[in-house]
C-alpha cells in the first residue's frame, strides 16, 4: 500500500509502508419515524456515515514521514504555541487543513492494481513512536494515524 495527500499549497508526499489499513466501511444513518402505533420505525435519512480510516506504518529512520503527519495535526488546530515567545503568544491559522487522499493497493509486484480516492480528508490522531536499547538494531518502528473524510471512491486502474 501507497498513502498519499494534496494540500492546498504543498504535497504530503506519503506514507510508504503501509503494513495495514482497514478500508472503512459505511452506513447509512437513520432517523426515527413516528407511527400510530406504540413504535417508531428506522428509516434510512439519506445520509451516509463512513469509519474513520486507520493505516499503520512504517517510520523512516529520519522520522520524515511521522513528522509531516505530526505538522500537519498541528497545523489543523485552531491556535499553535509559539514556543520561542516568552509570553507564549497564541497564533490562529487560517490556512486550509482538508485534503485528498489517496491509497493504492498494488499486487505482489508493487504494480498499483487499485486507487481509492478519499475527499475532505484530515488526521485527527498520530500514534506515539516506541524506542528501547534493549530492541534489536534492525527494529522498525511502526505507527499509526487515524483520518476523518467526507467520501471515497475505488477505481480500478487499467493496463497494471
Amino acid at each position: 500500500f501507497f498513502f498519499s495527500s494534496r494540500r492546498r499549497h504543498t504535497r504530503f508526499r506519503g506514507v510508504t509502508g503501509v503494513q495495514t489499513c482497514a478500508l472503512p466501511i459505511c452506513f447509512p444513518v437513520t432517523i426515527q419515524q413516528e407511527t400510530p402505533f406504540a413504535y417508531p420505525i428506522n428509516v434510512p435519512s439519506g445520509a451516509i456515515r463512513f469509519e474513520e480510516l486507520t493505516l499503520s506504518f512504517k517510520v523512516d529512520e529520519n522520522l520524515t514521514n511521522w513528522l509531516e503527519l505530526y505538522n500537519w495535526i498541528k497545523r489543523s488546530s485552531n491556535y499553535a504555541i509559539d514556543c520561542q515567545d516568552s509570553a507564549n503568544r497564541y497564533t490562529t491559522y487560517s490556512q486550509k487543513t482538508e485534503s485528498n487522499g489517496s491509497l493504492l493497493i498494488t499486487n505482489s509486484s508493487y504494480k498499483p492494481k487499485i486507487k481509492i480516492n478519499f475527499l475532505n480528508l484530515f488526521p485527527t490522531s498520530l500514534s506515539g513512536i516506541q524506542f528501547s536499547v534493549a530492541l534489536p538494531d534492525s527494529f522498525e518502528a511502526i505507527a499509526t494515524v487515524k483520518f476523518i473524510f467526507t467520501s471515497y471512491k475505488i477505481e480500478k486502474l487499467v493496463n497494471s
